[in-house]
């Protein structure tokens, strides 16, 4: 899981499998904060994707 800013006002949050690297979710937010992660994974969820683990920078956003 990860954001990457689209521009200064937007980032786009996706959760991609490690393995096949497929994009198993992603949603444009405002920020990376733990409310936006929380959505993110419930749409990973949603879609039948079991999570296992997740991997992240660390930042405050995700670690919340």
């Amino acid at each position: 899981m990860d954001g990457k800013y689209i521009n200064k006002d937007c980032l786009l949050l996706l959760a991609v499998d490690y393995l096949t690297l497929d994009v198993i979710a992603w949603n444009v937010v405002e920020s990376e904060t733990e409310a936006n992660y929380i959505n993110l994974i419930d749409l990973a969820e949603e879609c039948g994707y079991k999570i296992k683990a997740l991997i992240s920078d660390g930042l405050p956003g995700i670690t919340a």
